[in-house]
């Protein structure tokens, strides 16, 4: 797949700000060829889970989110 997004849409998917798919209604992002290809990637990053109550950082994977 070729996906075409700017830097702040691509920190609202990683973020959990936006979806993907909101992002393509939007013509935020395009995505030529497979789309589930894309969202396959997107699932295999670590998103960051700041705890401000406890001051801690987790790393957890985003498909288990």
């Amino acid at each position: 797949a070729t996906v075409t997004l700017t830097r702040a849409a691509f920190d609202a998917i990683v973020l959990g700000q936006a979806t993907v798919e909101s992002l393509r209604a939007d013509g935020a992002v395009t995505i030529e060829g497979d789309a589930a290809a894309f969202v396959d990637f997107l699932g295999l990053l670590d998103t960051l889970v700041i705890d401000y109550h406890r001051q801690e950082l987790h790393i957890k994977a985003m498909r288990d989110s």
